[in-house]
C-alpha cells in the first residue's frame, strides 16, 4: 500500500471540490478536462476518459483499479506542481473502491455502528 498523504503535503492554495451527478454522455468528463492543468484518474473500464482526453491533447490520464491506485494518483498530483486540478471519473467507483479497502482491513468491531443506543452491523 502506498503511504498516506500527510496534511503538511497538501498544497497551500485554496482548495474546493465539485462532484458531478448525471447519466453518461452528458459531458461531465469533458467539463472536468477544461479545468486548469488537470490530471484525471480513470476508473471506468470502457476507456471513455481516454477518448475524451484525446480531444484536449491531455496526457495526464491515469488508470485506477483499486483505492491504492487512487491514493498513488493523488500523491503524484500533490507532489507535481504543474498539476493544478484533479478529477476522478467516476465518483461511484471511487466510493466502491474506498469501501472495499475499508472492509478488507476493518475488524468486525469496527463494522458495528451505534444508532439510538443499539449496536447494528453497518454491512449485512
Amino acid at each position: 500500500m502506498s503511504r498516506a498523504i500527510r496534511w503538511m503535503d497538501f498544497p497551500k492554495k485554496k482548495v474546493f471540490s465539485i462532484e458531478y451527478f448525471g447519466e453518461s454522455e452528458l459531458g461531465k468528463t469533458h467539463d472536468a478536462l477544461t479545468y486548469p492543468n488537470v490530471a484525471i484518474c480513470d476508473t471506468l473500464s470502457e476507456g471513455e476518459v481516454w477518448q475524451v482526453a484525446e480531444k484536449f491533447n491531455n496526457p495526464r490520464v491515469f488508470r485506477a483499479r483499486t483505492f491504492d491506485d487512487i491514493r498513488r494518483f493523488v500523491n503524484y498530483c500533490i507532489q507535481n506542481p504543474k498539476i493544478e486540478s484533479i478529477a476522478i471519473d467516476s465518483g461511484a467507483d471511487l466510493r466502491e473502491m474506498a469501501e472495499a479497502e475499508y472492509l478488507g482491513f476493518a475488524t468486525p468491531e469496527e463494522l458495528i455502528v451505534r444508532r439510538r443506543g443499539e449496536k447494528k452491523p453497518s454491512v449485512y
